[in-house]
């Protein structure tokens, strides 16, 4: 899990968003591979998902 202000700007928290999806084997030797998980990225209770993470994962088809 990744925490940023709400006030980064959008562009940048999309290109996080892409960085670490596409670059998952990348993280795998640090976290637990399983913890990324295209179907359940976006949904963490209690935590909002910035604006720019919320269009990075709505074009890839990860959420609806």
């Amino acid at each position: 899990m990744i925490y940023g202000r709400d006030d980064l700007p959008a562009d940048f928290v999309y290109a996080v968003a892409k960085a670490i999806d596409e670059h998952q084997d990348l993280l795998a030797w640090k976290i637990d591979a399983a913890s990324y998980n295209v179907h359940t990225v976006w949904k963490v209770p209690g935590v909002p998902l910035h604006p720019g993470a919320d269009r990075y994962y709505r074009e890839k088809g990860y959420m609806k």
